[in-house]
């Protein structure tokens, strides 16, 4: 399943959605590196202190075996639904963009899953199989902020993770699914152009780490195929 067909157009903001049939064998990735814990450090009161974060969804950084216009790609592989996450990243500080992940920057781009992509039994997963993406501009600047989420840092140490939907009009739905599709919050903005989510959803609980969908739906600003990963069980 991927969540964009051969041809599509994709404005920044959005991303790229894939599942497979079976569980992906990560050394077939052939990856620079895979992230499964990351290091967060941040200054209190004493001092410089370091916390270990463990991720349940992998950062696969520059995978030989998926590539965008020939370039190996980084991007979040969930191995309970054998899913991939592919958008391009923000931080608080870097609201528009990291530049690492799914960068959209020509009038076409060209995704690449080579044949040696297996699962965990050792099936061969098909052979080289390459999707051409039209990058659409756009003058939409909507984000989510900070994408992946991951624990806010103060002085005081982490705190819950949160995400802003930034450049909002003033008033829009924003809607949020799980890999199932179903509904998991609906928020009714209504104010300035940014919205924060807690990361609860319509029931109140707290939504499980993984990769979510979201889209924007207002009269003037629109976002589909948004892609959000939390990647961290704190």
């Amino acid at each position: 399943m991927i969540s964009i067909t051969d041809g599509d157009s994709l404005i920044s903001g959005a991303g790229i959605l894939i599942r497979f049939s079976k569980a992906i064998d990560l050394n077939s990735f052939k990856a620079q590196s895979i992230e499964k814990s990351i290091n967060i450090i941040y200054a209190d009161s004493v001092g410089l202190q370091t916390e270990v974060i463990d991720l349940e969804i992998y950062k696969i950084h520059s995978a030989e075996n998926v590539t965008f216009d020939g370039i190996p790609l980084t991007f979040w592989y969930d191995p309970r639904n054998s899913e991939i996450a592919m958008f391009e990243e923000t931080t608080i500080q870097m609201p528009f963009g990291t530049g690492e992940g799914l960068v959209l920057n020509q009038s076409m781009e060209e995704l690449t899953f080579k044949s040696n992509l297996s699962s965990t039994d050792g099936e061969i997963l098909g052979t080289d199989y390459s999707l051409m993406i039209h990058s659409k501009s756009s003058n939409q600047q909507l984000r989510a902020v900070p994408n992946p989420i991951l624990p806010v840092l103060t002085y005081q140490g982490s705190q819950n993770p949160i995400v802003d939907f930034i450049h909002l009009q003033n008033e829009c739905q924003i809607i949020i699914k799980n890999n199932y599709n179903d509904i998991v919050r609906s928020i009714d903005h209504n104010g300035d152009g940014v919205e924060r989510w807690d990361l609860t959803g319509n029931d109140g609980i707290k939504i499980e780490p993984g990769i979510y969908q979201f889209e924007i739906n207002g009269d003037s600003d629109i976002l589909k195929g948004g892609i959000l990963v939390f990647p961290s069980n704190q």
